[in-house]
């Protein structure tokens, strides 16, 4: 039946019924979008841990490391370890998203602002790329399914089923079900993550015989030219790029602090919970390795290497607990993107237009719109079936608006008509023109840079490595200097329509909702009370000096970065028994 035993069809239907009931419970929580969008920002610190790992892990994080080893060795871990250094930066800006006291990303462009024109961009920009995300996890599990069953179950019947799932426990119970199941699917995702390598391993001679079945080069962490892209210079372009980018993924508002219960609990949650996702990449890019050695001569596609090491290494109940883990990893992502894009939608473009209605209107609008963003991605999904391609275009996407928000929130001169220059220039450049403008003969890379470079007949026997490292680069550089030159050319914003956003954004979170309330307000009505804290006294700067809790715990989150590079280079070098 399906390809599968049925001790596996039990462990999926054991899974499924658990999430279900987590959501019909969550629904009684929910009694106004506060609490649909946000979880009432009553998340405590295992919660916040959860569901900082469960956002930011998909069933194609898994299969999207694990596919990049088989292809290119070890280096291929970076598809997914290019947050690696971005992670201690986490430290610092989580408790931004809490401190700022929005429900969306669109509200922060809008109170910074008050352009509808750049809030309805972002709102654009925020939809396409969760459905994008939502499709990239789908279209990974859809593909291990298939070769799982031996194509019983095809993508085409997989996805859709996934889908309705989630629309079930994530409509009803919003980010209160999508943090509950996230704890669920968090414990599920560290199985995921070593449940292939003590099989695969004894079948190879464990790693003296793994050492022995491929060449050296395959183990190197850093890429070589000859042998990988993911030389040094192209994982600093990515490390830049994501961490530019990253500060305005749409989730991150509320994923990221804005629904934890006070800024401690907010860093800890963003901070730990991606931590633990930088160690499981590890081991996904390890069972690559692992895989190459022992089915390197029967796999073409990468994308299957995961689901034909499924099938050939575990038993009955072990296959239907794998797929149980790809499903909690592709549904603890695909929860919290529906229920941020709804946020959005709702929050920033149907709440304008019909404001003061009774809240329930607006969770029923969420979750309607919830639904449409899940079928979307669904669409995506089925359309387009290479899941790195799909990866390495929404890397682009968040420049668009990382600039800007970077920028904005440290600096008061930034002003909409640059803000909305610099984000038209950056659709165009990266959504826009990559669509349209013909491939290259020569290059693999269809940027509109690398058109220009051919037009003056430059670096014309450049790798794709080296091209993609130098557009990557441009799409960060070339933001950051068109929104402050046309900045200082344009007139500056009203300082009284910025003081109330700079208000909250130094004051400290209190727990309790009146004493926050007030805490603001006498931000407001001094604004020199932080004068003294202030990195560089000039009006225009918003950059506070760090405090020790801030200093000292971001050095000591660069430290365990560096500790979990190392662990990867241990693995990979590790040589017995």
């Amino acid at each position: 039946m399906l390809g599968l035993h049925v001790l596996d069809l039990f462990m999926i239907c054991v899974y499924f019924l658990l999430v279900i009931g987590i959501g019909t419970v969550a629904t009684r929580r929910i009694k106004n979008k506060e609490d649909f969008f946000l979880g009432g920002r009553k998340f405590g610190k295992l919660v916040s841990i959860f569901l900082s790992f469960g956002v930011g892990t998909s069933s194609d994080t898994a299969i999207s490391a694990s596919r990049e080893t088989f292809r290119l060795g070890m280096s291929g871990i970076w598809v997914q370890l290019l947050w690696l250094f971005a992670t201690p930066f986490y430290w610092i800006i989580a408790p931004w998203y809490r401190r700022l006291r929005i429900m969306t990303g669109g509200d922060y462009f809008q109170e910074r602002f008050h352009s509808r024109l750049l809030t309805g961009l972002y709102v654009g920009f925020g939809l396409l790329w969760l459905m994008f995300y939502i499709a990239i996890g789908m279209t990974a599990i859809g593909k291990t399914v298939e070769i799982v069953t031996n194509s019983s179950v095809t993508s085409q019947t997989a996805v859709p089923v996934i889908a309705l799932v989630i629309i079930i426990y994530g409509v009803l119970g919003g980010l209160f079900a999508a943090a509950w199941t996230d704890t669920l699917q968090g414990i599920l995702i560290l199985v995921l993550s070593i449940i292939l390598l003590p099989a695969g391993l004894a079948k190879i001679q464990w790693f003296s015989g793994l050492h022995e079945s491929l060449p050296d080069n395959m183990f190197k962490i850093i890429g070589s030219i000859e042998h990988s892209e993911y030389t040094w210079y192209y994982i600093i372009a990515l490390i830049v790029m994501n961490l530019v980018g990253v500060v305005v993924q749409p989730h991150i508002f509320a994923t990221g602090g804005g629904s934890a219960r006070d800024e401690k609990t907010a860093r800890v949650g963003l901070v730990f919970g991606n931590f633990l996702k930088r160690f499981t990449t590890i081991m996904w890019g390890f069972t690559g390795i692992v895989a190459l050695a022992l089915y390197g001569d029967r796999v073409t596609d990468p994308d299957m290497i995961w689901g034909y090491a499924t099938r050939q290494l575990l038993g009955p109940g072990f296959v239907g607990l794998m797929i149980a883990c790809l499903l909690a990893a592709a549904m603890s992502s695909a929860d919290a993107f529906m229920v941020c894009g709804s946020a959005l939608f709702t929050r920033n473009f149907f709440e304008p237009l019909f404001p003061n209605r009774p809240e329930t209107l607006y969770v029923l609008v969420a979750r309607i719109i919830s639904v449409i963003m899940v079928f979307g991605a669904v669409a995506l999904s089925l359309y387009f079936n290479n899941i790195l391609s799909l990866i390495k275009y929404i890397w682009q996407l968040p420049v668009i608006f990382g600039a800007v928000f970077w920028s904005s929130i440290l600096w008061r001169r930034i002003t909409k008509g640059a803000a909305l220059v610099t984000v038209c220039y950056s659709w165009l450049m990266i959504v826009f023109l990559p669509n349209i403008l013909p491939p290259l003969d020569w290059t693999s890379v269809n940027s509109p840079y690398v058109h220009i470079f051919h037009v003056l007949d430059m670096m014309q026997n450049s790798s794709d490595s080296v091209l993609m490292t130098i557009t990557y680069s441009l799409d960060v550089l070339v933001p950051f200097l068109l929104l402050i030159l046309t900045s200082l050319l344009t007139q500056p914003e009203e300082k009284e329509k910025l003081d109330y956003l700079y208000a909250k954004f130094h004051t400290r979170v209190t727990s309790d909702p009146e004493e926050d309330k007030k805490q603001v307000m006498d931000s407001l009505e001094n604004p020199d009370r932080f004068d003294r804290q202030k990195w560089i006294k000039h009006p225009d700067w918003e950059m506070l000096k760090p405090t020790p809790t801030v200093f000292f715990g971001f050095i000591g989150c660069f430290v365990i970065a560096i500790m979990v590079l190392g662990f990867a280079f241990l693995i990979a070098n590790l040589q017995f028994p």
